[in-house]
């Protein structure tokens, strides 16, 4: 069941799997499952025109049953804002792409799991939250940015991967990023930046500055980095570079003075 809030100027069409939301220059649509007593179980394509809300809870698969698969397409100056929760459960996938200056708000929170995939292709900002529940080792989730991501999205990882597309432009913070241990079931997750060229590394309070030979590459906010903790720099071969909490082959530990970072 999907129910639509009350907006004036609001045209909405469902057909064969593809939800259309087309708002006015100045008005919003309002998915709001919380207000109906209802939920929105997605699968298919959802095309975002104007200014889009959804309040209540979302859900693309779940843990016990098949795989889904859910489109969300912006048009040039398309805002999407979440302020519930969106739970892409099950191995399912979510794929985010916009045109111009769309922006994903997340004002809630996004939850990943049993290694599901999420893709943002628009600038996420907001103040919320991206999680992946997995502990278990192998049951992360992929979740990859590629447009800007605001100081207000936190971050958290486990057992998840973290992929950031732009890493000049990432601003939020990273958080539970794990570390293994002898014996146990679980498995930390990772950070991995493309197209990242740095040769050079600073990890001091939680802020790891990378640059290159003449080209600065990111700053990121890491919390919970420490001696205790410590966080490793890989090169991979496909040109990206790899930050765990645990030594993948040819790691550089990564320490709070500048050091360059071993090619892989």
């Amino acid at each position: 069941m999907v129910a639509i809030g009350e907006a004036a100027g609001v045209f909405v069409t469902l057909n064969t799997g593809t939800l259309n939301l087309i708002g006015g220059s100045v008005g919003s649509v309002a998915v709001n499952a919380a207000q109906y007593s209802a939920e929105l179980k997605a699968s298919g394509t959802v095309n975002i025109t104007g200014q889009v809300t959804v309040t209540g809870n979302t859900y693309v698969g779940s843990a016990n049953s098949a795989t889904d698969t859910l489109a969300i397409n912006e048009a040039t100056d398309a805002v999407f804002i979440n302020q519930g929760t969106i739970s892409v459960l099950g191995g399912s996938s979510v794929t985010e792409t916009g045109g111009a200056r769309s922006t994903l708000r997340n004002d809630g929170a996004i939850v990943t799991s049993g290694g599901s995939h999420i893709t943002i292709g628009s600038d996420l900002n907001g103040v919320g939250t991206i999680t992946d529940s997995a502990a278990v080792k192998g049951d992360g989730s992929l979740i990859e940015v590629g447009g800007s991501v605001g100081t207000g999205q936190s971050i958290a990882l486990n057992s998840g991967t973290l992929q950031i597309d732009k890493p000049i432009q990432f601003h939020g913070v990273i958080t539970n990023l794990g570390h293994t241990s002898t014996g146990a079931n679980l498995e930390g997750g990772a950070i991995v930046l493309e197209h990242a060229h740095a040769t050079m590394a600073l990890l001091v309070n939680n802020e790891l500055v990378l640059w290159g030979p003449s080209n600065f590459v990111a700053d990121l906010h890491i919390k919970g980095a420490s001696s205790a903790s410590p966080l490793y720099a890989t090169h991979e071969a496909d040109g990206s570079l790899a930050i765990t909490g645990y030594a993948l082959p040819g790691a550089t530990e990564l320490r709070p003075s500048p050091m360059p970072i071993h090619l892989s």
